[in-house]
């Protein structure tokens, strides 16, 4: 049996805004983000929400209210931050395990697999270059992309279309 539990952490991201012209804006991301908030939170997680909720949202998740917007900038500054405690609770010896969660419109661009924030598409290598190096010091990270071709955002697209197993399985 465990002696200590570990820290938890999560960003959590819920972004309406359409991927382009030619897509609507959704309804319920920011619904979504404020309730994965609302779960992480009462499993012990210090989250930090980036999302802009609508006036219906605003209404019905009343005990949720994001720390941010769903932006480049909003997501690098709770990174940075996040990695600050991350390192500082490995030099402690404690066990921390983080958690990205984005929710909202997700596609495929040139093979790429990205999802929307408010301001511009985080990509697959933003995701590899950008975002988990700054998680590198917790024991475990976890990634869940509630998006249309999440698959994508995770995965490089193979020769035709063709998926490949996570490397690691």
């Amino acid at each position: 049996m465990p002696t200590s539990l570990a820290v938890l952490y999560a960003v959590v991201i819920g972004s309406n805004v359409a991927t382009g012209p030619d897509v609507l804006p959704l309804r319920f991301a920011d619904d979504d983000a404020a309730g994965y908030a609302r779960l992480l939170r009462e499993a012990g997680a210090e989250v930090t929400l980036l999302a802009d909720f609508d006036a219906e949202t605003r209404a019905l998740q009343r005990d949720v209210t994001p720390d941010g917007p769903p932006s480049r900038a909003a997501l690098d500054a709770a990174l940075d931050g996040l990695e600050r405690k991350l390192a500082a609770d490995r030099r402690a010896g404690r066990a921390a395990e983080a958690f990205f969660v984005y929710a909202g419109h997700g596609s495929v661009e040139e093979g790429e697999g990205y999802v929307q924030l408010a301001d511009g598409r985080l990509r697959r290598s933003d995701l590899y270059r950008r975002v988990l190096p700054h998680l590198a010091a917790a024991r475990h990270v976890h990634v869940i992309v509630d998006a249309c071709k999440s698959y994508f955002l995770a995965f490089p697209r193979g020769e035709a279309g063709a998926r490949r197993p996570h490397p690691g399985h």
